[in-house]
């Protein structure tokens, strides 16, 4: 404490250098944490990360599942274990302003989803029910949601081969929020991608 009026004094000499120096100072250690959450991040998500799977975006979003020939092709690659494909079935819930999007999944997943919410018995139970879902737990609490019970989703015009809009859900389960599918608040719902297959107009 015996040099703060040394110091103190030869700031007040420059005040200006200081000024400049004591911001100097601060957007240094700003970077360097800036740079260390950065890095933290982004170890979280290598640890997360499954090495061993790659995820494929097509070029047309709008085209549901993955074509049997694609599948094939890829299936027969060396190294690979399984080809699964998923399809976002977006729409509203009773309220217009209440958007929700349903994971409609094929039964490839079983095997590239392996770690996922569901058991093999409650695929068994999807692959046996085309229009039954499973929710999370978090989006079992968002819509007032438990086994057994009825779940509308109400899309825009043209989606069904019927002319309809309203897609009927049965709730097959509730399963554990899972971190690379779960929103922090809506949590998700899985759906049978051969029921949206077999119900969307042929393109």
């Amino acid at each position: 404490m015996k040099f703060f009026p040394l110091i103190w004094a030869a700031l007040l000499r420059k005040p200006a250098e200081a000024a400049l120096t004591f911001l100097a100072i601060t957007a240094a250690f700003t970077l360097l944490s800036l740079m260390i959450g950065l890095n933290l991040t982004t170890q979280q998500i290598l640890d997360r990360t499954r090495m061993d799977r790659l995820w494929v975006d097509p070029r047309f979003p709008d085209e549901p599942g993955l074509p049997l020939a694609l599948t094939g092709q890829i299936a027969r690659i060396d190294g690979v274990t399984g080809v699964g494909a998923y399809h976002w079935l977006g729409g509203y819930h009773v309220d217009p302003h209440q958007h929700v999007g349903i994971v409609m999944m094929n039964e490839g997943m079983r095997v590239a989803w392996s770690e996922g919410s569901l058991t093999p018995r409650q695929w068994d139970e999807l692959s046996e029910r085309p229009s039954g879902i499973f929710v999370s737990v978090k989006a079992a609490e968002k819509w007032g949601l438990k086994e057994g019970d009825r779940f509308t989703l109400v899309t825009g015009a043209n989606s069904r081969n019927d002319g309809g809009t309203s897609w009927d859900f049965q709730v097959l389960g509730v399963v554990p929020d899972y971190w690379d599918w779960s929103q922090p608040q809506n949590g998700f719902i899985i759906g049978n991608a051969t029921y949206l297959e077999n119900t969307e107009p042929l393109s």
